[in-house]
């Protein structure tokens, strides 16, 4: 792990570092770190999954298999060991969640529109996003990508 830890570290953004070695200390710390890697075999990977989903529920197996995917993966690529034995475990299923989107009428629009228009600095540009953005269906990072460039008043 800490090998592994090492070489990922300076890639990582601090709430990757955090979640990773949380994951470990919460998940596989107690299970894994004392065993030669060697010796793990497939089936107690599977069997300390079904531990993870039983005590935590599905939805915390994946940082900790994510985990102990890498760290087998290093020692499979250093030629450690020749199979990774967290490769073809079953994993569990989870139920794609869709956030309900919600939508202001055209008149609220409007109102949060002319109110952003108030403000000290760039109010006709915040009113215009507000609008492009609401009338658009346009994200986030669509609109700061947006170039004068790329409109077209003749075409609507």
């Amino acid at each position: 792990y800490e090998q592994w830890l090492k070489e990922k570290w300076p890639f990582w953004k601090e709430t990757t570092r955090v979640n990773a070695t949380e994951a470990w200390r919460l998940y596989c710390e107690e299970r894994w770190a004392d065993r030669r890697i060697g010796t793990i075999t497939r089936a107690e990977v599977q069997a300390w999954i079904s531990d993870i989903i039983a005590s935590a529920g599905a939805s915390s197996v994946s940082r900790p298999y994510q985990t102990m995917l890498g760290i087998c993966r290093m020692a499979v690529r250093d030629r450690l060991i020749l199979d990774n034995p967290c490769e073809n475990v079953e994993l569990p299923k989870l139920p794609r969640c869709k956030s309900r989107r919600v939508y202001l009428p055209i008149s609220r629009l409007l109102a949060f529109a002319d109110e952003c228009s108030r403000g000290k600095h760039l109010g006709a540009e915040r009113r215009a996003l507000v609008l492009t953005l609401g009338f658009c269906g346009l994200r986030w990072g669509e609109a700061a990508a947006l170039k004068a460039r790329d409109l077209d008043f003749g075409r609507g």
